[in-house]
């Protein structure tokens, strides 16, 4: 819901919050396929990132994304 393509960016839930600062980050970009990015809007993972106070460093690599 928030890192569909096309719609709104909407800033996660608290609940959505609570699932992402459990998650490694880092070492699931390493796993991010190409079939996962085209279901994916990369913009809207990096902002749900940063909303929940855990964000990508800029200029890492998340999939083939480059962090803006």
């Amino acid at each position: 819901m928030y890192v569909e393509i096309g719609g709104p960016t909407l800033d996660p839930s608290q609940d959505c919050c609570s699932v992402i600062k459990n998650v490694d980050i880092p070492c699931a970009c390493k796993y991010l396929t190409s079939d996962i990015q085209a279901l994916i809007d990369m913009d809207k993972v990096v902002h749900v990132a940063d909303f929940c106070g855990v964000p990508l460093e800029h200029g890492s690599q998340c999939g083939s994304y480059t962090v803006p």
